[in-house]
């Protein structure tokens, strides 16, 4: 088994710093240089500020490359030049967040061991839009794919998609995973106990599949409980119920404290709205790195058979409405509770990311 020694992750990302994305990939590429593997970063971005962000407070203990792009001429000239300076790092292996199709990507494939990371299945959507692109990306992709030396999958449901059963490179399902370590193991409080149940959810605007709506109906149904909503403004909804505090963008430090203080997660629950079924959210991983139980719409990738700190609600449109009797319960069941920390080991990114290098070392030869 050839030994990795360098990674080369190359990333399409135009979101904020602080985004769930950019904080897997700095966990990530932490995690490998713990484990003894040099990382560079070769970051694909029009986002001038993110770029900004990462240059001037780079924590990530790893080189970041930026490539900014204004049009999508210039992504595809900006995509070929993070090529050549790849391929000039001579890494062992590339680390390729997929992204559809770009000039230049066999060019990467043909002279070095490309492992493409799915995260979701953006064809699904794309069909919706134009039946012409379908077919363009469709193409490329599964080529892209036949062209991979391994394919890693967040869930198994995308491993097992037919969208992705073409092509026969070996493939791994890693669900995502957290620092742990990051975070302190919370134990419960009567000091500290809520008088009324406090749920908290972080999340951004338009992602319907985030479910924020349900939250709505939640806060009406349960009019005692109190709710905190990171992420999004109070003027992003009409008339919202006066038991939902909204606090907009916030730094992990801000809403730490929020954490500490809440009884209960909430995780998506319209997942349905994007036809997915099974998931692994980041924001999960971090309800439960801080303690907290967790109420969700879809079957959890690390959790395929339950757990008694999970309430699964049916992914379907009225499963709040249906479930009000399982939510009263397992909120009263876990009020004022933490979930032990030897119940969710099996996230930590440490032990998420061995089985990964594991992967890639198997299949450079």
């Amino acid at each position: 088994m050839k030994q990795l020694q360098r990674i080369a992750y190359i990333i399409y990302w135009n979101d904020a710093a602080e985004s769930g994305v950019m904080k897997k990939v700095k966990s990530t590429c932490l995690a490998w240089r713990t484990l003894g593997v040099e990382v560079d970063i070769f970051l694909l971005t029009k986002n001038r500020t993110l770029a900004k962000d990462l240059s001037s407070q780079n924590d990530y203990s790893v080189n970041i490359h930026i490539f900014l792009f204004r049009s999508f001429i210039g992504k595809i000239f900006r995509f070929r030049s993070l090529v050549n300076h790849v391929l000039k790092l001579n890494a062992t292996a590339i680390y390729f967040r997929y992204q559809p199709f770009l000039p230049g990507f066999f060019k990467l494939s043909r002279k070095s061991k490309v492992f493409i990371e799915i995260n979701g299945d953006d064809l699904i959507e794309i069909r919706q839009r134009s039946k012409l692109k379908y077919v363009i990306v469709k193409l490329t992709r599964n080529l892209m794919f036949s062209n991979a030396a391994g394919l890693i999958f967040v869930t198994h449901a995308l491993s097992n998609h037919p969208h992705f059963r073409q092509s026969t490179a070996p493939r791994l399902v890693l669900a995502n995973g957290i620092s742990l370590s990051d975070y302190a193991d919370m134990q419960p409080s009567a000091k500290g106990l809520n008088a009324k149940p406090m749920l908290v959810f972080i999340g951004s605007e338009g992602q319907n599949w985030h479910g924020v709506d349900k939250i709505l109906v939640m806060a009406e149904i349960f009019k005692d409980w109190q709710f905190t909503v990171i992420g999004l403004e109070k003027s992003y909804f009409h008339s919202p119920p006066a038991n939902i505090n909204f606090t907009g963008f916030l730094q992990k430090e801000s809403y730490s404290s929020i954490m500490q203080r809440a009884d209960i997660g909430i995780g998506s629950l319209a997942l349905y709205r994007k036809q997915m079924y099974e998931a692994c959210p980041l924001k999960v991983r971090e309800y439960l790195a801080y303690g907290l139980p967790v109420i969700i719409g879809y079957r959890d990738t690390d959790f395929m058979d339950g757990a008694s700190f999970i309430l699964e609600l049916e992914n379907r449109k009225e499963n709040i409405k249906n479930n009000v009797d399982l939510i009263t319960q397992f909120v009263g069941q876990w009020k004022g509770k933490k979930v032990p920390r030897n119940r969710i080991n099996k996230l930590d990114i440490l032990e998420k990311e061995k089985q990964r290098l594991a992967f890639l070392a198997q299949h450079l030869a």
